[in-house]
């Protein structure tokens, strides 16, 4: 296994997928660009149309309403086949920005030349595509029972009981079915005049029995959400600091694998320094090299990806009701009373096959202290998640609380 060193950068904060530069205002933006959809493949081959029915026109359409309904404080723009609002910028005017630039440099420079907006948005699908999978063919020997239950009888009065249950065996059969699994993973990038990148966000879903619109637009919200937070100033606030001990940042290793990929690796730092406000406890945190603090953190993650795993189609049973009845009966004292009947029985449900997908991370963490170079934690981590920032986050918090404990000591 490949190593490749991680590096720091004290400017930037993350919440999640998400992180952004913090040497730019963000809550004090006013204007912002977006630009048409494309993909991280082929940046400048937008993903437009002029029909409003397409798909792809109401994708467009979808991510400008978003972001200029809900972001407060932030007016967007767009680009667009027609004149059909005024926020649309035409494509017919500003045709020349959608043109491949020899650089993000002279990008930012045309669209700040031509919009004055303090930041432009650019949203593109990492991967956007449909997987066929075969649910094959399964056979089971399943039981089923029906009842009958009985609720204010003259000899249960105001209680239930149950009667008649039968039972009986069926040979039930799972057909082949072919599954969809839908694959969509989105990067939304952000920069300021000066082509700084200011904010990224990445997004990656796996999901049966769902469609290309409907993953989009989730996808879409939880971005918007996020920076809408970050835009009103929410997010990201650093905590006070206290005096004594405190606690700098030595570079992590990671895998090949990760340190390939700029999201990946940016992911591993944004959740060591989120976690490490939210978890230490009356410490001083250092991301500088201004001073030496009292300890630093040091570590290499062993491991990090994806594993997927086959589940065999299978079944269950759901009871059913068939019917209902009420009868009345009077008692001693000839007052009326509603007896009621309910016919239940039992349906089987179909499991289709289908891969199962979770994330997994393993690392070697160590506080060191920085005078004696005395290692006082060193611990190996692990954890398997639904998303790998989460399996990020639970290694350095499940690390902090054990540097919390050790000082506390």
């Amino acid at each position: 296994m490949g190593l490749t060193s991680l590096t720091f950068n004290n400017s930037v904060d993350a919440h999640g997928a998400f992180w952004y530069d913090k040497n730019v205002e963000i809550t004090s933006l006013g204007k912002a660009m977006l630009f048409p959809l494309s993909n991280l493949s082929t940046p400048y081959d937008y993903i437009m149309s002029d029909n409003e029915n397409s798909l792809s026109y109401k994708k467009n359409d979808y991510l400008f309403k978003q972001f200029s309904s809900k972001i407060k404080k932030l007016k967007f723009y767009r680009m667009a086949p027609g004149l059909f609002e005024k926020e649309q910028i035409t494509l017919y005017k500003y045709l020349d920005l959608l043109q491949p630039f020899p650089s993000e440099q002279a990008r930012a420079e045309a669209v700040y030349d031509k919009t004055a907006a303090d930041m432009y948005l650019v949203p593109t699908f990492r991967e956007n595509r449909v997987q066929k999978d075969i649910s094959p063919r399964a056979e089971f020997d399943v039981q089923l029972k029906s009842w009958t239950e009985v609720w204010n009888a003259p000899d249960h009065y105001h209680q239930s009981y149950t009667k008649d249950e039968k039972t009986w065996t069926v040979h039930h059969v799972v057909p082949e079915t072919p599954v969809y699994l839908h694959i969509m993973s989105m990067q939304f990038t952000g920069y300021d005049e000066h082509a700084n990148k200011i904010l990224t966000f990445v997004d990656s879903r796996r999901e049966y029995g769902t469609n290309e619109e409907s993953q989009f637009k989730n996808i879409v919200k939880y971005f918007r959400k996020e920076f809408g937070e970050v835009k009103s100033g929410k997010k990201f606030q650093e905590k006070g600091k206290s005096s004594g001990i405190s606690i700098g940042f030595k570079n992590l290793k990671v895998p090949q694998n990760v340190g390939n990929d700029e999201y990946d690796i940016k992911a591993v730092f944004f959740a060591m320094k989120d976690e490490s406000f939210k978890r230490l406890k009356n410490v001083s945190i250092k991301y500088d090299n201004s001073s030496t603090p009292t300890y630093y953190v040091e570590g290499e993650f062993i491991s990090s990806g994806m594993t997927s795993r086959w589940i065999n189609p299978t079944y269950s049973t759901i009871n059913k009701s068939i019917k209902t009845e009420e009868t009345k009966w009077k008692d001693k004292d000839d007052k009326t009373h509603t007896q009621r009947t309910t016919y239940y029985t039992q349906e089987i449900v179909n499991h289709l096959g289908h891969w199962a997908f979770s994330w997994h991370a393993v690392a070697n963490l160590r506080l060191v202290n920085a005078r004696t170079n005395e290692v006082v934690v060193s611990r190996r981590y692990s954890d398997v998640n639904d998303k790998l920032m989460d399996c990020y986050r639970q290694i350095f918090k499940d690390f902090y609380n054990d540097v919390n404990k050790t000082l506390k000591r």
